[in-house]
């Protein structure tokens, strides 16, 4: 897994430097062919910021701005022309009110409009972050089972270490650990030793001190639940006799 974590990790640093010197090169070659420069460069960047919605939008509401107006012009003009009566000037503050009901209503479809952009940009940021939340976590397993890879690789050598060395030697690294706050390693190393290598390490404690710390290795082996970390070590035997 570790090996095909990085040749995926190399694939993407290739595919993100030949994709960075594509585009290197076509503003070399749009510069050079006087196609682009900062003004057109700063339109270009305007343009884009803008979706193709906002923009149906902005240009609906300036045709109806534009298209309101005119009717407004054309009905002044004919009313300068006209005589006024009692009956008209009602028409005509009728008239406004209906196009102030007109204005409202169509701002509040514009502000629809909007919130409904708004709502799918959330909807695709709170996407994207999902997707990364979900890389994130892959990743950090990825690691997290190489490490457990590795931590069952050293249990492995230290046990061989304490099978292959004389009882005595075995027996002085298990006391130094226990001596130096390292008991539950000591209690983890004997469990994953087999039966009788384990017996010999444990008669070798000859001393008065050493042979009540035999005891207490000896309950806490037979106690010992073991991890998911300690890997393959949990299968070894887990009450060798002294």
């Amino acid at each position: 897994m570790s090996e095909l974590a990085r040749s995926a990790w190399k694939g993407l640093g290739i595919l993100g430097v030949v994709n960075t010197l594509a585009i290197a090169a076509l503003l070399t070659w749009l510069l050079v062919s006087d196609r682009m420069d900062a003004g057109r460069f700063s339109r270009l960047r305007t343009e884009l910021a803008t979706t193709l919605t906002e923009e149906r939008l902005r240009r609906e509401t300036e045709a109806a701005a534009a298209a309101e107006a005119g009717r407004r012009q054309v009905e002044l003009a004919h009313l300068g022309q006209m005589p006024r009566t009692p009956a008209e000037r009602v028409e005509e503050v009728d008239r406004a009110q209906d196009l102030r009901t007109l204005e409202r209503r169509h701002l509040a479809e514009e502000a629809r409009q909007l919130g409904i952009v708004l709502d799918e940009r959330r909807l695709a940021i709170d996407q994207e972050r999902a997707r990364l939340s979900a890389s994130q976590a892959e990743w950090q397993s990825a690691r997290d089972a190489e490490a457990a890879i590795g931590r069952d690789a050293q249990m492995k050598k230290a046990v061989q270490l304490l099978e292959g060395a004389p009882p005595r030697q075995a027996r002085e690294w298990i006391v130094e650990l226990c001596t130096t706050g390292r008991r539950e390693e000591a209690v983890r190393y004997l469990n994953a030793m087999n039966r009788m290598a384990a017996s010999r390490v444990l008669r070798e404690m000859k001393s008065a001190e050493e042979a009540v710390l035999a005891a207490d290795l000896i309950e806490a082996m037979r106690q010992w639940t073991p991890r998911v970390a300690d890997g393959p070590a949990a299968n070894a035997p887990s009450s060798p006799a002294p």
